[in-house]
Protein backbone atom coordinates (compact mmCIF):
# COMPACT_ATOMS: atom_id res chain seq x y z
CA UNK A 1 0.00 0.00 0.00
CA UNK A 2 1.21 3.70 -1.21
CA UNK A 3 1.53 6.28 1.96
CA UNK A 4 -0.89 8.84 1.61
CA UNK A 5 1.17 12.42 2.05
CA UNK A 6 -2.01 15.16 2.24
CA UNK A 7 -1.44 18.72 2.14
CA UNK A 8 -3.92 20.58 4.63
CA UNK A 9 -4.20 24.38 5.39
CA UNK A 10 -6.26 27.26 4.83
CA UNK A 11 -7.81 28.71 1.21
CA UNK A 12 -5.07 30.27 -0.42
CA UNK A 13 -1.95 29.35 1.49
CA UNK A 14 -0.11 27.53 -1.35
CA UNK A 15 -1.11 23.86 -1.07
CA UNK A 16 -1.90 23.28 -4.50
CA UNK A 17 1.20 25.55 -5.90
CA UNK A 18 3.12 22.82 -3.78
CA UNK A 19 1.21 19.99 -5.08
CA UNK A 20 2.51 21.10 -8.65
CA UNK A 21 6.09 21.81 -7.38
CA UNK A 22 6.52 18.59 -5.54
CA UNK A 23 4.87 16.98 -8.62
CA UNK A 24 7.11 18.67 -11.02
CA UNK A 25 3.53 19.46 -13.40
CA UNK A 26 2.74 22.74 -13.96
CA UNK A 27 -1.49 23.28 -13.18
CA UNK A 28 -2.08 19.46 -12.52
CA UNK A 29 -3.72 21.57 -9.25
CA UNK A 30 -4.96 24.91 -10.50
CA UNK A 31 -3.36 27.58 -8.61
CA UNK A 32 -3.33 31.27 -8.54
CA UNK A 33 -4.16 34.26 -6.12
CA UNK A 34 -7.75 33.97 -5.97
CA UNK A 35 -8.06 31.11 -7.87
CA UNK A 36 -10.57 28.75 -6.63
CA UNK A 37 -10.55 25.21 -7.44
CA UNK A 38 -13.35 22.34 -6.37
CA UNK A 39 -13.92 21.36 -3.01
CA UNK A 40 -12.63 17.78 -4.15
CA UNK A 41 -9.19 16.09 -3.07
CA UNK A 42 -6.78 16.04 -6.37
CA UNK A 43 -4.32 12.72 -5.13
CA UNK A 44 -1.34 12.11 -7.50
CA UNK A 45 -0.10 8.85 -7.74
CA UNK A 46 2.29 6.55 -9.47
CA UNK A 47 1.33 4.43 -12.04
CA UNK A 48 1.42 0.84 -11.45
CA UNK A 49 2.26 0.06 -15.18
CA UNK A 50 5.04 1.05 -16.20
CA UNK A 51 3.97 1.09 -20.27
CA UNK A 52 0.63 2.81 -18.99
CA UNK A 53 -0.50 5.49 -20.59
CA UNK A 54 -1.43 8.61 -17.75
CA UNK A 55 -4.47 8.87 -16.68
CA UNK A 56 -7.16 10.11 -14.13
CA UNK A 57 -9.76 8.26 -12.26
CA UNK A 58 -12.79 10.78 -10.91
CA UNK A 59 -14.97 9.60 -8.11
CA UNK A 60 -18.61 11.37 -8.29
CA UNK A 61 -20.33 12.15 -5.18
CA UNK A 62 -23.34 9.76 -5.44
CA UNK A 63 -26.91 11.76 -5.87
CA UNK A 64 -27.32 11.01 -1.85
CA UNK A 65 -24.32 12.50 -0.90
CA UNK A 66 -25.33 15.62 -2.89
CA UNK A 67 -29.05 15.31 -1.06
CA UNK A 68 -27.67 14.94 2.18
CA UNK A 69 -24.87 18.21 1.76
CA UNK A 70 -27.63 20.72 0.54
CA UNK A 71 -30.65 19.18 2.90
CA UNK A 72 -29.93 22.20 5.53
CA UNK A 73 -29.29 24.95 2.81
CA UNK A 74 -31.61 24.62 0.07
CA UNK A 75 -34.94 24.82 2.09
CA UNK A 76 -33.47 28.01 4.02
CA UNK A 77 -35.10 31.08 4.09
CA UNK A 78 -32.61 34.07 3.90
CA UNK A 79 -33.60 37.52 5.00
CA UNK A 80 -32.14 40.46 3.19
CA UNK A 81 -29.68 40.97 6.33
CA UNK A 82 -28.08 37.89 5.63
CA UNK A 83 -24.70 37.65 4.66
CA UNK A 84 -22.97 37.31 1.21
CA UNK A 85 -21.97 33.92 2.08
CA UNK A 86 -25.19 32.66 3.31
CA UNK A 87 -27.08 33.64 0.10
CA UNK A 88 -23.91 31.90 -2.06
CA UNK A 89 -24.82 28.88 -0.47
CA UNK A 90 -28.50 28.64 -0.74
CA UNK A 91 -28.16 29.24 -4.60
CA UNK A 92 -25.45 26.70 -4.62
CA UNK A 93 -27.56 24.43 -3.04
CA UNK A 94 -30.94 25.46 -5.05
CA UNK A 95 -28.49 24.73 -8.59
CA UNK A 96 -27.36 21.04 -6.83
CA UNK A 97 -30.93 20.29 -6.11
CA UNK A 98 -31.48 21.06 -9.87
CA UNK A 99 -28.98 19.16 -11.54
CA UNK A 100 -28.42 16.14 -9.37
CA UNK A 101 -31.13 13.92 -10.64
CA UNK A 102 -30.49 14.66 -14.26
CA UNK A 103 -30.12 11.97 -16.95
CA UNK A 104 -26.88 13.88 -18.62
CA UNK A 105 -25.12 13.91 -15.06
CA UNK A 106 -26.11 10.19 -14.22
CA UNK A 107 -24.21 9.53 -17.38
CA UNK A 108 -21.53 11.19 -16.57
CA UNK A 109 -21.41 9.79 -12.78
CA UNK A 110 -20.39 6.48 -14.59
CA UNK A 111 -17.51 7.60 -16.63
CA UNK A 112 -14.59 6.90 -13.82
CA UNK A 113 -11.53 7.13 -16.30
CA UNK A 114 -10.60 9.69 -18.60
CA UNK A 115 -7.76 12.28 -19.63
CA UNK A 116 -5.67 14.35 -17.57
CA UNK A 117 -6.57 17.48 -18.87
CA UNK A 118 -10.45 16.29 -18.94
CA UNK A 119 -10.42 15.50 -15.08
CA UNK A 120 -8.15 18.86 -14.52
CA UNK A 121 -11.26 20.95 -16.43
CA UNK A 122 -13.79 19.15 -13.85
CA UNK A 123 -12.17 20.96 -10.59
CA UNK A 124 -12.62 24.40 -11.79
CA UNK A 125 -15.35 26.62 -11.08
CA UNK A 126 -16.02 29.11 -13.93
CA UNK A 127 -14.09 32.19 -14.15
CA UNK A 128 -17.37 34.22 -12.90
CA UNK A 129 -18.99 31.98 -10.65
CA UNK A 130 -18.83 34.23 -7.87
CA UNK A 131 -20.88 37.49 -9.77
CA UNK A 132 -23.22 35.04 -11.89
CA UNK A 133 -23.91 33.26 -8.81
CA UNK A 134 -24.79 36.46 -7.07
CA UNK A 135 -26.95 37.72 -10.00
CA UNK A 136 -28.74 34.24 -10.24
CA UNK A 137 -28.08 33.98 -13.18
CA UNK A 138 -27.83 30.59 -15.11
CA UNK A 139 -25.10 27.81 -15.85
CA UNK A 140 -24.85 24.81 -18.27
CA UNK A 141 -24.21 21.40 -17.06
CA UNK A 142 -20.44 21.27 -17.64
CA UNK A 143 -19.69 24.74 -15.71
CA UNK A 144 -20.94 23.19 -12.06
CA UNK A 145 -19.46 18.83 -12.64
CA UNK A 146 -16.93 20.25 -10.00
CA UNK A 147 -20.02 20.54 -7.32
CA UNK A 148 -20.22 17.16 -7.87
CA UNK A 149 -16.28 15.40 -7.41
CA UNK A 150 -15.07 14.05 -4.56
CA UNK A 151 -12.16 13.36 -5.66
CA UNK A 152 -9.66 13.07 -9.07
CA UNK A 153 -6.97 10.85 -8.94
CA UNK A 154 -4.33 11.42 -11.11
CA UNK A 155 -1.89 7.94 -12.03
CA UNK A 156 1.39 9.57 -13.13
CA UNK A 157 4.80 8.31 -14.36
CA UNK A 158 6.92 10.06 -11.48
CA UNK A 159 9.92 8.79 -10.04
CA UNK A 160 9.57 10.51 -6.70
CA UNK A 161 6.39 8.77 -6.00
CA UNK A 162 7.46 6.01 -7.32
CA UNK A 163 10.46 5.56 -5.02
CA UNK A 164 8.89 7.04 -1.87
CA UNK A 165 6.36 4.40 -2.07
CA UNK A 166 3.47 7.48 -1.74
CA UNK A 167 0.67 9.28 -3.24
CA UNK A 168 -0.16 13.43 -2.96
CA UNK A 169 -3.12 14.59 -1.89
CA UNK A 170 -3.99 18.53 -2.68
CA UNK A 171 -6.68 19.30 -0.06
CA UNK A 172 -9.82 22.29 -0.47
CA UNK A 173 -9.15 25.45 2.01
CA UNK A 174 -10.55 24.67 5.73
CA UNK A 175 -11.63 28.38 5.65
CA UNK A 176 -14.16 28.18 2.14
CA UNK A 177 -16.94 26.07 3.43
CA UNK A 178 -18.45 22.88 5.33
CA UNK A 179 -18.18 20.79 2.56
CA UNK A 180 -14.59 21.72 1.78
CA UNK A 181 -13.65 21.59 5.27
CA UNK A 182 -15.29 17.89 6.02
CA UNK A 183 -13.71 16.81 2.91
CA UNK A 184 -10.44 18.35 3.94
CA UNK A 185 -10.52 17.11 7.44
CA UNK A 186 -11.60 12.92 6.07
CA UNK A 187 -8.60 12.92 4.16
CA UNK A 188 -6.42 14.55 6.86
CA UNK A 189 -7.93 12.01 9.21
CA UNK A 190 -7.01 8.92 6.75
CA UNK A 191 -3.28 9.88 5.76
CA UNK A 192 -0.69 8.85 6.93
CA UNK A 193 1.13 12.17 7.08
CA UNK A 194 0.06 16.01 6.78
CA UNK A 195 2.09 19.00 5.37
Amino acid sequence: PLVEIALVGIFQCGKSTLFNALLGRENLSLSGKGIKTSACAITARPLEDAIQEEYAEVKWRSPEMMKELVEAEAGREVSPYSGERDIEKVRVATLIKQVNDSEMLADLRQRRAMSIEDARRLSVYPSNWKSRLCRGEEFDLGEVLFLFIERITFHLRNRELEALGCELTDTPGFDMGIWDETLAREVMLRADLLL
